[in-house]
């Protein structure tokens, strides 16, 4: 049976270091950014009414 040796430096493990910090960034920002769709499909949080316009109240 042969064995295989791999010498990892500081620079190796720092590397593989930022490549896990990096995904863990961006997943991150995009549970941010689809927070609520994820909501919404969990049936966690109801749809969120529309806004009603009503120029009658701005107007003077």
């Amino acid at each position: 049976m042969s064995s295989i040796f791999a010498y990892l430096d500081p620079g190796s493990s720092s590397a593989i270091l930022q490549m896990i910090a990096g995904g863990l960034a961006a997943a991150a920002v995009t549970v941010k950014l689809f927070w609520h769709r994820i909501l919404r499909v969990l049936r966690i949080r109801r749809d969120e009414p529309q806004a009603e316009s009503s120029s009658e109240s701005d107007a003077p």
